[in-house]
């Protein structure tokens, strides 16, 4: 079957539907590449496999059936869950560090994996591990920084790992014209320029803290606002989207930033997107984004109330027409909007400063008209609680194939948090119209 239309194969599949104006789904699952298994302290064992679903990109140059995926930095498990998933305390662990993380496979390399979608299911085409100046793979260990918050990594036996300068917590995927990629990047936060042969060209840190990273075994750029280093603990820059022209690269923090402390990041509902000009080496544009209220996420309340900080920005993709489609979730729910950034208000340079009070995360509507902070104008294109069929959890890349499809992935943790899958949305409108939850 030619590749131009082995994605209207699924298209078909379900054409009864789309007449309806109502977007069809195809799940499938990602096959699993497995890592191999660990022993901890204590005798237990556990298996894992490669988490693909932290981001996804499809490029305007590639072949119709193509897209990229990203794993994070890698097995991980919260030192406070030691007891939980392995039998053993947190001081066995992890010295009763109860804020750090178990790192059951040090030596893992994050990494692109590139996929091919067929009217069946899904195949590994490649994999790109990164890897530094030197040639030699990175790690996914956490960073040595002191002009922010970090958390310190212990091996499967419980002994402290040192701190690596060149570790990523990679959450978020672009691909460019030229194929080098665009990471959006989690402990700086970051942004992170990656050749397309997997070396890591250049990492935009907050002003300030390029020093911190000197040993990295790549260059380091103080670029970014000093402010990014206020994000929440494992909550930096979960998006990015390449402009259609390849100079300008949009990102955002998943959370609120904890600005002037973690009290705004626990209740704030509004966060910060960035337009950075490439060429320049600097941000040119902000604007604020309003999160949906966390109890209107149906099938995540189902269980629990849910609180402000539940809800995240997982990532963004840019579309044809140079609007940007933002996934918004909790676990369950996952909502799809359509923001056109470049045609609304920006904020005030001031809001960067530190000492700008109060801050931009602790206003309410009523201060943010009073200080003239539009909110980004947002337009409903999908929300999974409306789609039939079982939840697939913790949806955090979207790949634009077309005006009218899109795939979405999961982060399944590496195995501890299920299967990994490819939800394959089709739209009976392009996506720059669609609205209302897919009509």
């Amino acid at each position: 079957m030619p590749k131009s239309l082995i994605l209207a194969a699924v298209i078909a599949a379900n054409a009864a539907s789309a007449a309806r104006s109502e977007p069809t789904v195809t799940d499938f699952m990602i096959p699993p590449i497995a890592l191999g298994t660990v022993s901890f302290v204590g005798g237990k064992t556990m298996s894992f496999d490669i988490g693909v679903g932290s981001g996804a990109t499809h490029g305007a140059d590639q072949a119709s059936d193509l897209f990229y995926t990203l794993s994070d930095r890698g097995p991980n498990i919260k030192c406070k869950d030691a007891q939980k998933t392995l039998g053993q305390s947190t001081e066995a662990l992890c010295a009763g560090e109860k804020s750090s993380k178990i790192f059951p496979m040090p030596t893992y390399a994050p990494r692109i994996l590139e996929y091919r979608l067929n009217s069946d299911g899904l195949s590994l085409v490649r994999q790109l591990p990164l890897k530094g100046t030197s040639g030699g793979p990175i790690t996914g260990l956490t960073n040595p920084l002191t002009v922010t918050n970090t958390e310190s990594s212990f091996d499967p036996m419980g002994q402290r790992l040192a701190f690596d300068a060149s570790g990523l917590d990679t959450e978020a995927l672009a691909v460019a014209g030229d194929g080098s990629f665009w990471i959006g990047e989690e402990y700086g936060a970051s942004i992170v320029h990656v050749g397309g042969d997997g070396t890591i060209l250049t990492r935009y840190v907050p002003k300030g803290e390029e020093e911190d990273l000197a040993a990295a075994d790549y260059p380091v750029v103080g670029a970014l606002p000093a402010l990014v280093a206020k994000r929440k603990l494992n909550r930096g820059i979960e998006a990015v989207a390449l402009s259609r022209d390849g100079r300008s690269l949009y990102f955002s923090m998943q959370s609120p930033l904890s600005n002037p402390d973690d009290k705004a990041y626990a209740q704030g509902r509004y966060l910060r997107i960035y337009k950075f000009d490439i060429a320049a080496e600097k941000t040119v544009s902000e604007w604020l984004y309003p999160m949906d209220a966390a109890e209107s996420f149906a099938a995540d309340n189902a269980t629990k109330p849910r609180k402000p900080k539940d809800v995240k920005l997982s990532e963004m993709a840019m579309l044809e027409d140079g609007q940007l489609l933002v996934l918004e979730r909790i676990s369950k729910t996952t909502r799809l909007y359509r923001i056109n950034p470049d045609v609304t208000g920006k904020v005030a340079a001031k809001f960067d400063l530190a000492a700008t009070m109060p801050a931009l995360e602790g206003l309410d509507g009523q201060a943010l008209n009073a200080a003239a902070v539009d909110l980004l104008k947002k337009v409903l294109v999908l929300d999974t609680d409306n789609l039939k069929g079982k939840p697939v959890k913790k949806l955090e890349g979207i790949a634009v194939m077309s005006d009218r499809q899109i795939v979405l992935v999961n982060d399944n943790d590496f195995g501890l948090g299920g299967a990994s899958f490819a939800r394959v949305v089709t739209f009976a409108q392009p996506i720059s119209r669609t609205k209302a939850g897919g009509s």
